[in-house]
Order: C-alpha cells, then structure tokens, then sequence
C-alpha cells in the first residue's frame, strides 16, 4: 500500500447482494462499503483511508496499546507490533463510522483485533479483540 495513491471508482467496486456491501480488494487489503452508505463520498473516503494506513500504523498501534491494552492478550514488544498486524480489512458502515480488522496477524491464530474510527484514520475509538 506504500507509495500508491488510490483514487477509486465505484466501479471498481463489486457488489456482494448476499451481504448488501461493496468490496474493494488491493495488495492483500479490502475496503468493505456498506449498500446502505455506497456513494461518492464513501468511495473517495475508501481511497483516502488506503493512501492514509501506511502514516498511521503507529498511532494505530499506539491506540491498541493505550486503549485496547493490547499488550495484555499478547506477549510482543511495543515496536514489532506493527510487523505483525499485516495487511488490514477496512468497512465503511457509513461517512463516519468505519472498522478496521486485522485478521491475518502474527500476533497469535486465534484472535480478531478491530478498531471502530472515523474520518481517515483520524480519530480512532473502539478496540475489540475477539476469539
């Protein structure tokens, strides 16, 4: 995802009638939007946010640590955590609701790690760290 800049289309987007959502896949990354909220707008907030990850993976890490203590389920240092995460699924419930998950982590085989946030990568909320 580094180095590129993703100016999206709808029409880059297939559409998933089982899930009513639209789906976006790049370098082992997808981008999930909601039928609900498939605009424009959501389509350009996709790009945006894919542009955005590879400058924010540390003040990501640094809100799993700091908020969703992280280090609490998983024996790794601080700075391999990054390393470890690889590549995300993001969804776009609406403009400004969207989740970020790591399902492919290192970190152990059992766990989901997802991050509620808004705009692009800004203001992250909610950690989850499910199994």
């Amino acid at each position: 995802m580094t180095g590129v800049t993703y100016i999206l289309t709808k029409e880059e987007f297939t559409f998933d009638s089982e899930r009513n959502e639209y789906v976006f896949k790049a370098i082992g990354t997808e981008i999930k939007i909601d039928g609900d909220a498939f605009s424009d707008t959501t389509v350009t907030l996709a790009g945006n946010i894919l542009d955005a990850y590879p400058d924010k993976i540390n003040s990501i890490v640094d809100h799993l640590v700091d908020e969703g203590h992280i280090d609490d389920f998983f024996d790794v240092p601080k700075d391999e955590i990054a390393n470890k995460l690889h590549a995300p699924s993001f969804r776009i419930i609406e403009k400004e609701w969207c989740v970020l998950t790591y399902t492919e982590h290192e970190l152990d085989d059992v766990h989901i790690i997802s991050v509620e946030f808004s705009g692009v990568l800004n203001d992250l909320n909610y950690v989850t760290i499910d199994g």
